[in-house]
């Protein structure tokens, strides 16, 4: 099932968490995709999970409207501007079809950039909307061509 949902956090807090991923003081590393850089701020490795030390102040408001149990991995992403619209094949972290895993993108900033989840319609990348869908469905996302740069957090986590 995949749902959205817009208005996701109180605005002091959307303001908050975007005031401190466009600080000078926030690290981002050059992603595997095309146009975009990453935040980790959950990831496994090799079985150990290592955190940012920016995850709490980032997720806990999130957490707190989706009520997960547990957090399997979760990332800031920067989207830099294309001059073309660019899709980038996003895969399912897990193609159980019994996994029990969500995967939510929230929009930190609005832009012309969109998501496309299979057996949906595309959706446009909006600022405070939320995105929460099964992790075994796979998605596109479509690169802005609009703004100097669109923000999201993506998080897998289990209700």
């Amino acid at each position: 099932m995949i749902k959205v949902e817009n208005n996701f956090l109180n605005n002091q807090k959307l303001f908050e968490i975007n005031q401190m991923v466009t600080s000078n003081n926030f690290p981002w590393y050059l992603s595997n995709k095309i146009n975009k850089f990453t935040h980790p701020l959950i990831k496994d490795n090799q079985g150990k999970k290592e955190s940012s030390i920016f995850m709490s102040k980032i997720l806990t408001p999130i957490l707190e409207n989706i009520n997960a149990k547990t957090i399997i991995s979760s990332d800031v992403i920067l989207q830099m501007p294309s001059s073309n619209k660019i899709k980038v094949e996003e895969k399912p972290s897990n193609l159980n079809l019994n996994d029990p895993s969500m995967t939510g993108i929230l929009c930190l900033t609005s832009y012309n950039g969109s998501i496309e989840i299979l057996n949906s319609e595309e959706q446009s990348m909006t600022q405070n909307r939320f995105f929460s869908f099964p992790s075994n469905t796979g998605y596109f996302s479509y690169s802005n061509t609009d703004n100097c740069y669109g923000l999201t957090i993506r998080l897998v986590y289990i209700i």
